[in-house]
Protein backbone atom coordinates (compact mmCIF):
# COMPACT_ATOMS: atom_id res chain seq x y z
CA UNK A 1 0.00 0.00 0.00
CA UNK A 2 1.20 3.51 -0.81
CA UNK A 3 -0.15 6.53 1.01
CA UNK A 4 -0.31 9.63 -1.18
CA UNK A 5 -1.17 12.96 0.39
CA UNK A 6 -1.17 16.47 -1.01
CA UNK A 7 -2.12 19.92 0.18
CA UNK A 8 -3.91 22.16 -2.29
CA UNK A 9 -3.09 25.85 -1.77
CA UNK A 10 -5.73 28.01 -0.20
CA UNK A 11 -7.98 30.03 -2.46
CA UNK A 12 -6.82 33.11 -0.56
CA UNK A 13 -3.38 32.19 0.84
CA UNK A 14 -2.18 34.11 3.87
CA UNK A 15 1.34 35.56 4.01
CA UNK A 16 3.97 33.09 5.14
CA UNK A 17 5.07 35.48 7.90
CA UNK A 18 1.56 35.92 9.33
CA UNK A 19 1.77 35.07 13.04
CA UNK A 20 -1.94 35.22 13.83
CA UNK A 21 -5.33 35.80 12.26
CA UNK A 22 -7.76 37.93 14.23
CA UNK A 23 -11.39 39.03 13.82
CA UNK A 24 -11.76 42.76 13.21
CA UNK A 25 -14.83 44.87 12.52
CA UNK A 26 -18.13 43.24 11.56
CA UNK A 27 -20.87 45.42 10.08
CA UNK A 28 -24.37 44.61 8.87
CA UNK A 29 -26.11 46.09 5.82
CA UNK A 30 -29.82 45.55 5.40
CA UNK A 31 -33.03 47.29 4.35
CA UNK A 32 -32.97 49.41 7.51
CA UNK A 33 -29.54 50.89 6.75
CA UNK A 34 -29.22 50.73 2.95
CA UNK A 35 -31.26 49.97 -0.14
CA UNK A 36 -29.74 46.54 -0.61
CA UNK A 37 -31.65 43.44 -1.64
CA UNK A 38 -30.67 40.29 -3.46
CA UNK A 39 -33.57 40.47 -5.88
CA UNK A 40 -37.12 41.57 -6.33
CA UNK A 41 -39.46 41.23 -3.38
CA UNK A 42 -41.78 38.26 -4.08
CA UNK A 43 -45.34 39.07 -5.07
CA UNK A 44 -47.39 39.71 -1.96
CA UNK A 45 -44.26 39.79 0.17
CA UNK A 46 -42.78 42.37 2.49
CA UNK A 47 -39.23 43.24 3.44
CA UNK A 48 -38.37 42.55 7.06
CA UNK A 49 -36.30 45.47 8.39
CA UNK A 50 -32.96 44.76 10.02
CA UNK A 51 -33.33 46.29 13.46
CA UNK A 52 -30.31 47.39 15.52
CA UNK A 53 -30.94 44.41 17.81
CA UNK A 54 -30.91 41.97 14.89
CA UNK A 55 -27.78 43.60 13.46
CA UNK A 56 -25.97 43.22 16.79
CA UNK A 57 -27.06 39.60 17.03
CA UNK A 58 -25.75 38.86 13.52
CA UNK A 59 -22.41 40.58 14.10
CA UNK A 60 -21.93 38.76 17.40
CA UNK A 61 -22.91 35.41 15.91
CA UNK A 62 -20.52 35.69 12.96
CA UNK A 63 -17.69 36.72 15.25
CA UNK A 64 -18.33 33.73 17.49
CA UNK A 65 -18.57 31.38 14.49
CA UNK A 66 -15.24 32.61 13.12
CA UNK A 67 -13.47 32.39 16.47
CA UNK A 68 -14.47 28.75 16.92
CA UNK A 69 -13.08 27.71 13.52
CA UNK A 70 -9.48 26.78 14.16
CA UNK A 71 -6.74 29.37 14.23
CA UNK A 72 -8.85 32.56 14.11
CA UNK A 73 -8.51 34.47 17.37
CA UNK A 74 -11.01 36.71 19.22
CA UNK A 75 -10.91 40.48 18.97
CA UNK A 76 -8.88 42.55 21.40
CA UNK A 77 -11.48 45.08 22.52
CA UNK A 78 -11.71 48.17 20.32
CA UNK A 79 -8.01 48.28 19.45
CA UNK A 80 -6.39 46.86 16.34
CA UNK A 81 -2.93 45.25 16.32
CA UNK A 82 0.07 47.38 15.37
CA UNK A 83 1.73 47.16 11.98
CA UNK A 84 4.68 45.18 13.32
CA UNK A 85 2.57 42.60 15.15
CA UNK A 86 2.65 40.11 12.28
CA UNK A 87 -1.14 39.69 12.49
CA UNK A 88 -3.77 39.71 9.77
CA UNK A 89 -7.26 41.09 10.34
CA UNK A 90 -10.59 39.76 9.08
CA UNK A 91 -13.19 42.48 8.61
CA UNK A 92 -16.64 41.31 7.53
CA UNK A 93 -19.64 43.03 6.00
CA UNK A 94 -22.92 41.13 6.25
CA UNK A 95 -25.51 41.94 3.59
CA UNK A 96 -28.91 40.55 4.50
CA UNK A 97 -32.35 40.54 2.88
CA UNK A 98 -35.36 38.93 4.57
CA UNK A 99 -38.78 38.61 2.93
CA UNK A 100 -42.05 37.43 4.40
CA UNK A 101 -45.25 36.46 2.63
CA UNK A 102 -48.22 36.32 4.97
CA UNK A 103 -51.78 35.51 4.00
CA UNK A 104 -54.67 33.11 4.39
CA UNK A 105 -55.94 30.15 2.46
CA UNK A 106 -58.64 27.50 2.68
CA UNK A 107 -57.86 23.94 3.71
CA UNK A 108 -60.02 20.86 4.24
CA UNK A 109 -59.99 19.43 7.77
CA UNK A 110 -60.95 15.82 8.44
CA UNK A 111 -63.24 15.08 11.37
CA UNK A 112 -61.92 11.77 12.81
CA UNK A 113 -65.32 10.92 14.31
CA UNK A 114 -67.49 11.40 11.24
CA UNK A 115 -64.77 11.01 8.57
CA UNK A 116 -66.25 14.10 6.97
CA UNK A 117 -64.26 17.09 5.76
CA UNK A 118 -65.00 20.73 6.35
CA UNK A 119 -63.35 23.84 4.95
CA UNK A 120 -61.40 26.17 7.19
CA UNK A 121 -59.41 29.34 6.59
CA UNK A 122 -55.91 29.21 8.05
CA UNK A 123 -53.09 31.78 8.20
CA UNK A 124 -50.01 31.24 6.04
CA UNK A 125 -46.40 32.34 6.26
CA UNK A 126 -43.43 31.82 3.95
CA UNK A 127 -40.14 33.33 5.10
CA UNK A 128 -37.09 33.72 2.89
CA UNK A 129 -33.66 35.00 3.85
CA UNK A 130 -30.50 35.64 1.89
CA UNK A 131 -27.15 36.43 3.49
CA UNK A 132 -23.97 37.47 1.69
CA UNK A 133 -20.82 38.04 3.71
CA UNK A 134 -17.77 39.86 2.36
CA UNK A 135 -14.69 38.81 4.33
CA UNK A 136 -11.83 41.27 3.76
CA UNK A 137 -8.36 40.19 4.92
CA UNK A 138 -5.68 42.84 5.53
CA UNK A 139 -2.30 43.11 7.21
CA UNK A 140 -2.58 44.74 10.62
CA UNK A 141 -1.63 48.39 10.61
CA UNK A 142 -0.29 48.36 7.06
CA UNK A 143 -3.62 48.71 5.29
CA UNK A 144 -2.48 46.14 2.72
CA UNK A 145 -5.51 44.30 1.37
CA UNK A 146 -4.80 40.61 0.85
CA UNK A 147 -8.15 39.76 -0.73
CA UNK A 148 -11.90 39.48 -0.30
CA UNK A 149 -13.91 36.28 -0.03
CA UNK A 150 -17.65 36.45 -0.73
CA UNK A 151 -19.88 33.74 0.72
CA UNK A 152 -23.65 33.65 0.17
CA UNK A 153 -26.30 31.37 1.64
CA UNK A 154 -30.10 31.33 1.29
CA UNK A 155 -33.11 29.96 3.16
CA UNK A 156 -36.72 29.29 2.09
CA UNK A 157 -39.12 28.03 4.76
CA UNK A 158 -41.35 26.43 2.12
CA UNK A 159 -38.45 24.12 1.21
CA UNK A 160 -37.25 23.47 4.77
CA UNK A 161 -37.59 19.75 5.70
CA UNK A 162 -38.06 20.76 9.34
CA UNK A 163 -41.09 22.82 8.33
CA UNK A 164 -42.53 20.16 6.03
CA UNK A 165 -42.15 17.47 8.68
CA UNK A 166 -40.31 14.16 8.78
CA UNK A 167 -42.48 12.67 6.03
CA UNK A 168 -42.91 15.92 4.13
CA UNK A 169 -46.65 15.96 4.84
CA UNK A 170 -46.91 19.06 7.03
CA UNK A 171 -48.07 22.39 5.63
CA UNK A 172 -45.01 24.23 4.21
CA UNK A 173 -46.65 27.57 5.04
CA UNK A 174 -47.76 26.82 8.61
CA UNK A 175 -46.73 29.87 10.71
CA UNK A 176 -46.32 27.65 13.77
CA UNK A 177 -43.56 25.63 12.08
CA UNK A 178 -41.58 28.44 10.42
CA UNK A 179 -38.43 29.32 12.41
CA UNK A 180 -38.04 32.89 13.71
CA UNK A 181 -35.85 35.32 11.80
CA UNK A 182 -33.12 35.19 14.47
CA UNK A 183 -32.75 31.41 14.20
CA UNK A 184 -32.62 31.55 10.40
CA UNK A 185 -29.88 34.18 10.14
CA UNK A 186 -27.84 32.48 12.87
CA UNK A 187 -27.88 29.24 10.89
CA UNK A 188 -26.94 30.99 7.64
CA UNK A 189 -24.00 32.76 9.30
CA UNK A 190 -22.89 29.47 10.87
CA UNK A 191 -22.73 28.08 7.32
CA UNK A 192 -20.73 31.05 5.98
CA UNK A 193 -17.95 30.93 8.58
CA UNK A 194 -16.57 27.45 7.74
CA UNK A 195 -16.67 28.20 4.01
CA UNK A 196 -14.44 31.21 4.59
CA UNK A 197 -12.19 29.10 6.80
CA UNK A 198 -11.75 26.61 3.95
CA UNK A 199 -10.88 29.39 1.51
CA UNK A 200 -7.95 30.62 3.61
CA UNK A 201 -6.69 27.15 4.61
CA UNK A 202 -4.86 24.58 2.48
CA UNK A 203 -7.07 21.66 1.43
CA UNK A 204 -5.65 18.21 2.20
CA UNK A 205 -6.39 15.42 -0.29
CA UNK A 206 -4.97 11.94 -0.48
CA UNK A 207 -5.58 8.23 -0.68
CA UNK A 208 -4.22 4.86 0.39
CA UNK A 209 -3.54 3.04 -2.89
CA UNK A 210 -2.95 -0.70 -3.32
CA UNK A 211 -0.21 -1.46 -5.87
CA UNK A 212 -0.91 -4.12 -8.51
CA UNK A 213 1.01 -7.45 -8.62
CA UNK A 214 4.05 -7.26 -10.91
CA UNK A 215 7.12 -9.42 -11.43
CA UNK A 216 10.69 -8.83 -12.46
CA UNK A 217 13.89 -7.52 -10.84
CA UNK A 218 12.87 -3.87 -11.35
CA UNK A 219 9.48 -4.41 -9.69
CA UNK A 220 11.17 -6.26 -6.81
CA UNK A 221 13.54 -3.33 -6.23
CA UNK A 222 10.63 -0.86 -6.41
CA UNK A 223 8.60 -2.78 -3.81
CA UNK A 224 11.66 -2.94 -1.56
CA UNK A 225 12.17 0.83 -1.92
CA UNK A 226 8.54 1.45 -0.97
CA UNK A 227 9.14 -0.19 2.39
CA UNK A 228 11.95 2.33 2.93
CA UNK A 229 9.76 5.24 1.67
CA UNK A 230 12.43 6.04 -0.93
CA UNK A 231 9.97 7.27 -3.55
CA UNK A 232 12.64 8.74 -5.82
CA UNK A 233 14.07 5.24 -6.23
CA UNK A 234 10.56 3.76 -6.50
CA UNK A 235 9.79 6.00 -9.47
CA UNK A 236 13.00 5.04 -11.27
CA UNK A 237 12.56 1.30 -10.72
CA UNK A 238 8.91 1.35 -11.83
CA UNK A 239 9.98 3.41 -14.84
CA UNK A 240 12.44 0.63 -15.73
CA UNK A 241 9.74 -2.01 -15.16
CA UNK A 242 7.38 -0.13 -17.45
CA UNK A 243 10.06 0.08 -20.16
CA UNK A 244 10.28 -3.74 -20.12
CA UNK A 245 6.51 -4.12 -20.70
CA UNK A 246 5.02 -0.73 -21.67
CA UNK A 247 1.52 -2.14 -22.26
CA UNK A 248 1.09 -3.83 -18.89
CA UNK A 249 -1.90 -2.21 -17.09
CA UNK A 250 -0.45 -3.20 -13.70
CA UNK A 251 2.95 -1.64 -14.45
CA UNK A 252 1.34 1.49 -15.87
CA UNK A 253 -0.80 1.86 -12.74
CA UNK A 254 2.12 1.20 -10.39
CA UNK A 255 4.25 3.80 -12.15
CA UNK A 256 1.41 6.32 -11.85
CA UNK A 257 1.19 5.70 -8.10
CA UNK A 258 4.95 6.04 -7.68
CA UNK A 259 5.01 9.21 -9.77
CA UNK A 260 2.22 10.73 -7.70
CA UNK A 261 3.98 9.84 -4.44
CA UNK A 262 7.13 11.44 -5.89
CA UNK A 263 5.23 14.65 -6.87
CA UNK A 264 5.58 14.01 -10.62
CA UNK A 265 1.95 14.91 -11.19
CA UNK A 266 2.11 15.29 -14.99
CA UNK A 267 3.44 11.76 -15.41
CA UNK A 268 1.11 10.40 -12.75
CA UNK A 269 -2.01 11.90 -14.36
CA UNK A 270 -0.96 10.69 -17.81
CA UNK A 271 -0.39 7.08 -16.68
CA UNK A 272 -3.47 6.92 -14.45
CA UNK A 273 -5.50 8.01 -17.45
CA UNK A 274 -3.82 5.41 -19.65
CA UNK A 275 -4.55 2.66 -17.12
CA UNK A 276 -8.16 3.81 -17.00
CA UNK A 277 -8.46 3.77 -20.80
CA UNK A 278 -6.90 0.29 -21.07
CA UNK A 279 -9.45 -1.03 -18.57
CA UNK A 280 -12.30 -0.01 -20.84
CA UNK A 281 -12.97 2.89 -18.48
CA UNK A 282 -13.76 0.49 -15.62
CA UNK A 283 -10.73 1.03 -13.34
CA UNK A 284 -12.15 3.23 -10.58
CA UNK A 285 -8.82 3.57 -8.77
CA UNK A 286 -7.09 4.80 -11.92
CA UNK A 287 -9.93 7.24 -12.56
CA UNK A 288 -9.70 8.61 -9.02
CA UNK A 289 -5.93 8.91 -9.30
CA UNK A 290 -6.13 10.86 -12.57
CA UNK A 291 -8.75 13.20 -11.13
CA UNK A 292 -6.72 13.70 -7.96
CA UNK A 293 -3.61 14.63 -9.94
CA UNK A 294 -5.57 16.99 -12.18
CA UNK A 295 -6.79 18.84 -9.08
CA UNK A 296 -3.23 19.29 -7.89
CA UNK A 297 -2.02 20.41 -11.32
CA UNK A 298 -4.82 22.96 -11.64
CA UNK A 299 -4.04 24.31 -8.16
CA UNK A 300 -0.37 24.65 -9.01
CA UNK A 301 -1.20 26.60 -12.17
CA UNK A 302 -3.35 29.16 -10.32
CA UNK A 303 -1.39 32.41 -10.13
CA UNK A 304 -0.98 33.96 -6.70
CA UNK A 305 -2.18 37.56 -6.83
CA UNK A 306 -1.43 40.16 -4.16
CA UNK A 307 -5.14 40.80 -3.64
CA UNK A 308 -8.20 39.24 -5.22
CA UNK A 309 -11.93 38.70 -4.83
CA UNK A 310 -13.12 35.11 -4.57
CA UNK A 311 -16.64 33.70 -4.74
CA UNK A 312 -16.69 30.02 -3.64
Amino acid sequence: MVKVSHSLPAGLPLPADAKALRVGRISVVGPATAAYTFGEVPAGGAVVPVTPELARLMATRLGQALETKGHIHPRLGDTRPAANSGECIIDATIHVAIHEMRGKRDVLLLDPATKATRPREVPTLVRRAEVRVEFAVTRAGAGQGLGIVEVARTYDSALDPAVRGELGLERPDDPNRVPPVEAIVKDLLDQCAPVFQCMISPTPIGALVQLRPAWGPEADKAFAAIREHSYGLVVEEFRKALAVDPNSPARIFNFAVAAEAGDEFDQAEKHYQRAFDLSGEKDAEAYDGARRCRRVLEALKTPELPARRIKP
